[in-house]
């Protein structure tokens, strides 16, 4: 097989696709320069609200700090039976119950592709032919 790329409408479509995706970036250069002076602008007016009232930013640092704390102090400890006994047990529960789940799936699977592919008998009409043949030979 033997496949020129001048012809080829493959290399035509990739680049196409690169030079669609440069120029969004382009369109993106812009709003970045303007984000990072907004970001310069506001990392100056917090300088200057800082070196204008310094208490006030310092009690403000303090009592988010507080908060910080006190939510990291509110968090529950666990124990080491909880860590290393009863946390490595629920992990392999959920994780046994998910192989099982999707050998249960894939099961399904292959048993309705095999009634699919298999023209399964009519059980009904078997019996019904045994009884008539079991009559037939006086059993």
């Amino acid at each position: 097989m033997n496949i020129k790329l001048e012809s080829s409408r493959i290399p035509e479509q990739a680049m196409g696709k690169i030079r669609d995706g440069s120029e969004r970036l382009e369109s993106f250069a812009p709003s970045m320069s303007e984000a990072q002076q907004q970001t310069n602008d506001l990392m100056g007016f917090m300088k200057s609200c800082i070196r204008n009232f310094p208490m006030a930013a310092v009690w403000t640092a303090l009592g988010g700090g507080l908060l910080i704390g006190a939510a990291l102090a509110r968090r529950r400890h666990h124990s080491l039976q909880e860590l290393y006994v009863e946390e490595p047990f629920r992990q392999g529960r959920k994780l046994l119950s998910e192989a099982l789940s999707t050998a249960a799936d894939a099961g399904r699977d292959r048993l309705e592709h095999a009634r699919s592919a298999v023209r399964m008998p009519d059980f009904g009409a078997l019996r019904r032919e045994a009884v008539k043949l079991t009559r037939k030979m006086h059993f």
